[in-house]
């Protein structure tokens, strides 16, 4: 299994994807960018509703977020239609050593 990326708490964590087809970045129908808290929260971002995601170039997309819930964080990234995909992964955010 991959090393998991750390953060510390409220750091701004830029996750990326490019879907493609057949090896071309291609922009799909739909793109959505969800988030599962160590609590279990997910949250739903939706490219051209929500301002998070942004269109990097043809078929690239980005969103920043602070992450402040100490623990893993897990995130999925969907693309329908035009270059259908998945992507999931995670990244575990830790407690700060200087401040509690």
């Amino acid at each position: 299994m991959p090393t998991v990326l750390q953060f510390p708490s409220g750091d701004t964590i830029r996750f990326g994807n490019t879907f493609t087809v057949a090896t071309i970045a291609t922009d799909p129908t739909a793109v959505t960018f969800k988030t599962k808290n160590p609590n279990g929260k997910v949250t739903t971002y939706i490219y051209l509703t929500d301002a998070e995601v942004v269109k990097v170039g043809t078929g690239v997309y980005r969103v920043d977020l602070a992450l402040n819930l100490v623990g893993e964080w897990w995130y999925r990234w969907e693309g329908t239609g035009d270059a259908p995909g998945v992507a999931e992964d995670r990244v575990l955010i830790t407690a700060s050593n200087v401040i509690m």
